[in-house]
């Protein structure tokens, strides 16, 4: 019997995705991509100095620092709303404010808390940036992976967190 095979029908769909970014488009976005540096600890120093054995954060959060960012293309698509049943009265298919922003991105190796910015007009003249942070990766595409589909939240920026005004 002979194995299924999606192995070179999947790097065709992945060379064409690449060619994809690559047309610039107009539903293509110029991003900058800030990796979250998840594999780092965090220090936590008080001022003087001294090491805060408590710590400043809640349990099981930590602070993160980011990568230099690097500019990279993406494309905002479709949110699928998988088939959800609730008992409280709630409408499963609700997209109110919760509902992610989902993209693919060119570059490879996104990491989760990752964020991602860009730009986009709010008028005929006024631009404003848009900062999201990825909350979930998922590939499609198996035996090789084509690609990844990353979930985004809005992300509000403290002062200098990445590294720019």
């Amino acid at each position: 019997m002979n194995p299924l095979d999606f192995r070179q029908t999947n790097i065709q769909i992945a060379d064409d995705l690449d060619v994809f970014f690559d047309s610039d488009g107009e539903d293509i976005i110029d991003i900058l991509l800030f990796r979250a540096r998840i594999d780092y600890p965090e220090d936590v120093v008080l001022d003087g100095g001294v090491v805060d054995v408590v710590g400043s954060i809640e349990e099981g959060e930590r602070a993160l620092t980011y990568d230099d960012p690097v500019q990279s293309k993406a494309k905002v698509i479709p949110f699928e709303t998988p088939f959800l049943s609730t008992f409280d009265g709630e409408d499963p298919l609700d997209t109110s404010n919760d509902t992610p922003i989902v993209m693919l991105i060119k570059a490879q190796d996104v990491p989760k808390y990752s964020v991602v910015q860009y730009q986009e007009f709010v008028s005929s003249t006024e631009v404003r940036r848009v900062s999201l942070c990825v909350m979930k990766s998922e590939t499609f595409g198996r035996s090789p992976v084509i690609g990844t589909k990353h979930y985004m939240i809005p992300f509000i920026e403290d002062e200098g967190i990445l590294g720019h005004e």
